[in-house]
């Protein structure tokens, strides 16, 4: 696993661990963009095309899509009251920290503020993966099968290729496409090349950092668990 800083990096990483064997790429998160990488390697590079085939699959079921929008709704709605929580627990974390003196009383407190920070952190991400798994049961068996053949064309792509590189962009995009597919278990020993979003979904938490927005700077949140390939390691959007 390499996290780099963009596809410069990444086309040096890819020719030196492979120089002839083909490349894999995965640029979901750049939806009507995908399949552009702007790598510069020698090797054969093919893109799996998440985004247009999560597109088509939508298309051609429509209980998927609305399946589908469902549990965005209802994540979003758990995002929603995650922050609302989190503006305030975060506020309570701090005031402490600005407080003069190291009394023992204060310690604690500021103690008991990390914690419930952590557990809040904790608390929506159950929540995230059990709205998932109960989306992803309720399922029926048509369209689990549709996923399974679009899963074995992906196996199929990846048969040959030494190395995946994913690229960045809309990092929940990103995330929901690879997870709808069950892409990571597909990757296995294989050298994974990332950078942006890409390394973001390739933790175990996915942090978003919101500097700048229409309603200003918000605190930092956790969107969900990434795909876990990268372990104890926090990666922060691009600046």
């Amino acid at each position: 696993m390499h996290l780099t800083a963009g596809s410069e990096q990444a086309s040096e990483v890819a020719a030196a661990w492979a120089p002839s064997a083909p490349i894999v790429t995965i640029t979901a998160g750049q939806q009507e963009f995908e399949g552009e990488t702007a790598l510069q390697v020698r090797q054969p590079v093919r893109d799996l095309g998440l985004y247009a085939r999560c597109e088509a699959l939508f298309q051609a079921w429509p209980e998927l899509r609305q399946a589908h929008a469902a549990h965005q709704a209802r994540v979003r709605e758990a995002e929603r009251y995650y922050r609302l929580r989190l503006e305030r627990t975060l506020d309570a974390l701090l005031t402490l920290l600005d407080e003069d003196g190291a009394s023992p009383v204060l310690q604690e407190h500021t103690r008991a503020a990390v914690r419930a920070l952590r557990t809040l952190d904790r608390q929506h991400l159950r929540t995230v993966r059990a709205l998932y798994s109960a989306f992803r049961e309720a399922l029926r068996e048509p369209v689990r099968a549709a996923l399974a053949h679009e899963r074995q064309q992906l196996a199929d792509a990846l048969d040959d290729a030494q190395i995946v590189v994913i690229a960045g962009g809309h990092v929940a995009v990103l995330l929901n496409r690879l997870r709808l597919l069950d892409v990571a278990p597909l990757i296995g020993p294989r050298a994974v090349v990332a950078w942006g979003a890409g390394a973001m979904a390739c933790t175990e938490r996915v942090l978003l950092v919101h500097e700048r927005g229409a309603v200003g700077p918000r605190p930092p949140q956790l969107l969900a668990a990434g795909l876990g390939l990268v372990r104890q390691t926090v990666v922060l959007p691009q600046a």
